[in-house]
């Protein structure tokens, strides 16, 4: 575990994050904690800056915040950690993702997200759909490196290549799929981008 907290602390940080908003009495449900030691976590979490609440009635709605720098890096962390037990369940691509990372800055990569059927229910034969956020990458040369460094692997990989504008249009104008990408989705490279983009 990268965050130096509790196990407690770090599942209800997960929930949120993913969920990108849930309500208390979900999260405490679904993680099994007392409405004490649930309250006692949120109301730090909350100071710390890593969440916000918001009320509606009598319903309490959590949300990440990640405008804040604490959020951004906590959640960083976060996206961190899901990439390395990603590894650990699929360690036949890590070679195609260390030749990838090595690559990025010739190539132009700002942030590489593998999203979809793969990633969610590692599906056997489901493609691999990776986003690749760069502001200049030459589109033929990526699409052909991708393949060439995930040539031993039998899933098909799928790209999409975004610039930050392009990414922020989708994020705000398809936001079901969006929301459905970022419920499945695991960060390969630079999650603090990828956070910061999410905010």
């Amino acid at each position: 575990m990268i965050l130096p907290i509790t196990k407690s602390r770090l599942k209800i940080l997960r929930l949120i994050y993913s969920t990108q908003g849930v309500k208390v009495s979900r999260m405490l449900r679904e993680l099994g904690i007392s409405q004490r030691i649930g309250y006692e976590h949120l109301n730090e979490l909350i100071k710390s800056g890593v969440i916000t609440e918001l009320r509606a009635g009598s319903i309490r709605i959590l949300k990440p915040e990640l405008k804040t720098e604490a959020g951004q890096l906590v959640y960083s962390l976060i996206e961190k950690e899901n990439y390395y037990e990603f590894l650990k369940l699929y360690p036949e691509l890590k070679k195609g993702i260390l030749m990838l990372k090595e690559n990025c800055e010739r190539l132009g990569i700002k942030s590489i997200v593998f999203f979809g059927p793969f990633v969610k229910n590692y599906e056997e034969n489901a493609k691999i759909n990776v986003l690749v956020l760069s502001d200049n990458a030459n589109k033929e040369m990526l699409i052909n490196f991708l393949k060439q460094a995930f040539s031993d692997v039998k899933n098909a990989v799928v790209a999409r290549i975004m610039n930050k504008e392009m990414f922020l249009k989708f994020k705000n104008t398809k936001q079901d799929l969006y929301n459905k990408m970022f419920e499945d989705h695991i960060v390969i490279h630079n999650p603090l981008l990828f956070v910061n983009l999410a905010a």
